[in-house]
């Protein structure tokens, strides 16, 4: 379970350092504690003091309160006296305002090994079981022998290489000082490795902690837990404005909608508008230019005057489309197609039934259809002119 939660962990640290997170995070804080009190910011923008366990070179323990690499106080500690041990941590937690919540023990140099490895780049997504495989090569030691942890010292991008410190102790070593230190039940939060000089801290080496996940004190780093704070605030904020655009474009494609649906409506109104004006003026200009293309009827009923004899009348004439209908009676009814075959305004004279004798007036009954001619532009060259209109009354007269 431990290796799992370290796999995790180291995961999402790895993912937070090849994005650039981390540098965001720092100008953000940067920009955050600028808006604090000077009290707040400097207690926030400082390193956090550690408590640091550890043993000199005679065996005696010591803790020393250590802000960065700074040893700000220092104590002995008489292990066979607990009480005396609390009074000490004690003491060095609270020297400063800022009380020391970390505590982590330091593993003398000389009892660790440290070493840099090249790996290829591609290693990193599985770094912990790749430096796993390579444990037996690299040390003395097999995995299952030490305790290990790593950190990214570059990337080289161009090269395709990672460049690694392995800082491994065997777990015998770590397992007889957190067997001391277990009746004093202090609470760690981690373990690395320091140079002593004598019975004085110089320095640590910082980045590594080969504490095992579940053993861990739960307060943890308070920088860290800030940056926590500060991941979740980013994420909370990027979901509200990812939430707040979606809104609005969701707002603005609704408004976009409903005016598509109006402007829909307005171009079929229109349409329609626009079809039946059409269809207007196509019906307008069916029925002008059917006029403009028929004789005028009073033109075609002086001709039909003109050219038919005196000796027929007519009983009936009906315009029908453009066909002209004439029924009457003629002394000679076989003769009046010859006559109107001549005409200027119609066309195609045709009997229409039988022609029959009337016994009461002696003629012959006829029925007759012509065809109205079309743009007509007046009585072709070599016509026949039609008789002078004077005969009109009397052919009139007679019918």
């Amino acid at each position: 379970m431990s290796k799992v939660l370290q796999t995790a962990t180291r995961s999402v640290k790895t993912l937070l350092e090849r994005s650039h997170v981390s540098y965001f995070f720092s100008w953000w804080k940067e920009e955050l504690l600028g808006c604090l009190p000077e009290r707040w910011r400097e207690r926030l923008s400082s390193a956090p003091a550690r408590i640091v366990l550890f043993q000199s070179t005679d065996g005696q323990w010591h803790a020393a309160r250590v802000r960065g690499n700074k040893n700000e106080a220092q104590r002995d500690l008489d292990l066979t006296d607990p009480s005396s041990v609390r009074r000490a941590l004690g003491f060095l937690e609270a020297l400063n305002d800022r009380p020391a919540e970390i505590k982590t023990l330091a593993l003398a140099a000389e009892k660790v090994m440290l070493k840099r490895l090249t790996l290829p780049l591609a290693a990193e997504e599985n770094l912990g079981q790749v430096l796993e495989f390579e444990m037996d090569r690299q040390t003395p030691f097999k995995a299952d022998q030490v305790y290990f942890d790593w950190r990214v010292v570059k990337r080289d991008t161009a090269q395709r290489q990672l460049l690694v410190d392995l800082l491994a102790a065997p777990k015998q070593s770590l397992d007889q000082s957190l067997a001391a230190l277990a009746p004093l039940q202090v609470s760690l939060d981690g373990v690395d490795a320091a140079r002593v000089r004598g019975a004085q801290f110089v320095e640590s080496l910082q980045g590594f902690n080969l504490l095992p996940i579940e053993k861990r004190a739960s307060n943890g780093d308070p920088q860290a837990r800030l940056r926590w704070i500060l991941l979740f605030s980013l994420v909370g904020l990027i979901g509200l404005a990812l939430k707040q655009s979606l809104d609005a474009r969701s707002a603005a494609l609704l408004a976009m909608q409903e005016q598509l649906v109006t402007a829909q409506n307005d171009a079929l109104a229109t349409a329609a508008l626009s079809r039946k004006l059409r269809e207007e003026i196509d019906g307008a200009n069916f029925l002008i230019d059917r006029k403009d293309r028929r004789p005028e009827t009073v033109k075609v009923l002086l001709e039909l005057t003109q050219r038919i004899p005196d000796t027929t009348w007519l009983e009936r004439i009906s315009f029908v489309g453009d066909a002209v209908q004439l029924q009457g009676q003629s002394a000679s009814a076989d003769r009046l197609i010859g006559l109107l075959q001549k005409a200027v305004y119609v066309r195609n004279p045709q009997q229409q039934g039988v022609i029959q004798p009337d016994p009461g007036t002696g003629k012959e009954r006829f029925s007759l259809q012509l065809d109205l001619r079309e743009e007509v532009a007046g009585s072709p060259e070599g016509e026949e002119k039609a008789v002078p209109a004077t005969t009109a009354p009397t052919k009139g007269a007679q019918r």
